[in-house]
């Protein structure tokens, strides 16, 4: 892809190539816009914020804790693991 293509792309969009490209097990993306994410990512990875609040809006940050519990587990969780080993 060409450093013009990129450019062009929505965020949604660039995200996705990133996440193609990496392949991470999980992941999870704030944007202020909802161009070029699918239903799926709606629903379990974004957090749309207002492109003027951010996540100063409660709405905004509560659906930052949900979707962060659902994609990486409740807070402790990693380190609860780790003492499992």
């Amino acid at each position: 892809m060409y450093d013009v293509d990129y450019w062009r792309l929505s965020k949604g969009q660039i995200v996705h190539a990133h996440v193609d490209w990496l392949r991470p097990k999980a992941w999870i993306a704030l944007d202020d816009e909802d161009l070029g994410w699918d239903d799926d990512d709606r629903k379990q990875r974004l957090v749309l914020t207002s492109g003027t609040e951010g996540l100063k809006d409660p709405k905004a940050m509560d659906r930052l804790v949900t979707v962060l519990e659902g994609n990486f587990g409740r807070p402790g969780s990693l380190a609860t693991r780790k003492e499992r080993r």
